[in-house]
């Protein structure tokens, strides 16, 4: 009997002790339960995502005169929202003189635009003020003109953005009215302009009040010249050639000869026709012809429907000879050499070579892209000038010196007011004669 107590006893203590063991390992599952739910949903739970650095703003600068596109600055923004580029635009007629002083005072400025000849973009050449661009790829993008056009010996430093042909506007319905085919010579220009005579319609009005104007009647000759014989308007800097020789008086023999036989609208009057005067008499029926380039499109509305507006390449040539048309590209964008943000203003430049930006600039400015492939869908009157761009070569008058460009302008001038082709070629030596010295 006692043995069997002992027993008892014995089993009592296994059965408690296990008893005991089965609630310290409960409790102990319970204890290390939560942390094993913390460590899963460590697990499970997906890993934040790491910011990338904010970019530092950058404010471009850019100095031009013509109304830059918003919309390409706002698509740019859009792209690079670190990047804003800030216009400045200076009126036209003083932004040589505004420009050279930025330049030369190593103004705050990034990008600017230049008109390509020897007194903006030559300038800015010469005081290393524009960043060197050779070999870049963007450049592929656009017409080989509007490469040129930022070339300076044999190095490029930007491109033009806007590229315009020189041609004829006409009233379609009038010649059809007339029986006048597009003239594709100078003799057949002269007789298409004698027949608008004797209907009673000028020939052809002229903004001679406006000087810059009058250049686009011999622009067809130079750009016909060069082509021709390379290098001839460059050997009048160095006294190898010379305006009175054959090829220039014949040029302004024709602004006579135009001016003799009364085809210009108002006669010596035309002195006082402003350019947008000139086009509201085209518009007005009162002339037949006008002698302008392509960016007059936005002269004209675009439900214009007085008549049917048409363009012809204006004809200097003779009858045995190319027809010409002149390829005008201009405001050459550049950066600045000591810029502070170059990587920005790379950036912008490659931008502003693709199809998207020069579509919309295009559409702003309604002028034709030098971008390949950009759309030229801005106005219904654009098509018309299609196939004068497919002939068009680029004009060639950076050449000139500009003393005598200017000079070349007033003396056509004259020759509305009655003079001869013969004084405005000796005037024209004896201004690059002083070019010369002072170079």
């Amino acid at each position: 009997m006692r043995k069997s107590l002992v027993w008892m006893s014995v089993l009592v203590v296994i059965v408690m002790t296990a008893l005991a063991g089965c609630g310290s390992k409960k409790s102990t599952e319970e204890s290390i339960k939560p942390e094993a739910t913390v460590k899963e949903s460590v697990k499970t739970e997906a890993p934040q995502a790491t910011e990338a650095p904010q970019e530092e703003p950058v404010t471009l600068k850019l100095l031009h005169w013509v109304p830059y596109s918003k919309a390409a600055l706002d698509k740019f923004h859009e792209k690079y929202p670190n990047i804003t580029v800030q216009l400045e635009q200076v009126d036209a007629a003083n932004y040589t003189t505004v420009l050279k002083s930025r330049l030369a005072a190593h103004a705050d400025v990034d990008l600017i635009g230049s008109h390509p000849n020897p007194d903006e973009l030559g300038y800015a050449v010469k005081l290393n003020s524009v960043t060197e661009l050779t070999g870049s790829t963007f450049l592929d993008n656009l017409m080989p003109a509007a490469v040129t056009a930022g070339t300076v010996d044999g190095k490029n430093y930007g491109f033009a953005q806007g590229t315009y042909a020189i041609g004829v506007w006409y009233n379609k319905d009038l010649f059809k009215k007339l029986g006048i085919a597009i003239p594709t010579n100078w003799t057949d220009f002269l007789a298409a302009s004698e027949k608008i005579k004797q209907s009673g319609i000028a020939p052809l009005v002229i903004s001679g009040k406006d000087g810059w104007t009058t250049g686009y009647y011999t622009l067809p000759q130079w750009t016909a010249l060069e082509t021709e014989t390379p290098d001839s308007l460059a050997k009048l800097k160095t006294g190898e050639g010379k305006w009175t020789n054959p090829e220039y008086l014949a040029a302004y023999k024709q602004v006579e000869e135009l001016v003799g036989k009364g085809y210009f609208l108002s006669g010596k009057g035309a002195l006082g026709i402003t350019y947008d005067q000139a086009v509201q008499a085209l518009q007005d029926g009162k002339a037949a012809m006008w002698i302008m380039g392509s960016w007059a499109l936005d002269k004209f509305a675009a439900d214009f429907k007085a008549f049917n507006v048409g363009v012809f390449p204006y004809p200097t040539n003779a009858a045995d000879k190319k027809l010409v048309v002149p390829q005008v590209t201009d405001a050459v964008i550049s950066g600045i050499s000591w810029s502070k943000h170059q990587d920005a203003v790379k950036k912008f430049l490659e931008f502003s070579s693709t199809t998207e930006s020069g579509s919309l600039q295009a559409l702003d400015q309604k002028i034709v892209s030098t971008v390949k492939g950009a759309t030229a869908d801005f106005h219904p009157l654009a098509k018309e000038w299609l196939p004068l761009f497919e002939m068009a070569i680029p004009e060639p008058s950076s050449l000139i010196s500009p003393a005598v460009a200017n000079e070349a302008n007033a003396q056509i001038q004259k020759l509305l007011l009655g003079g001869k082709a013969e004084d405005v070629v000796k005037n024209l030596q004896e201004v690059q004669d002083k070019a010369n010295k002072t170079k």
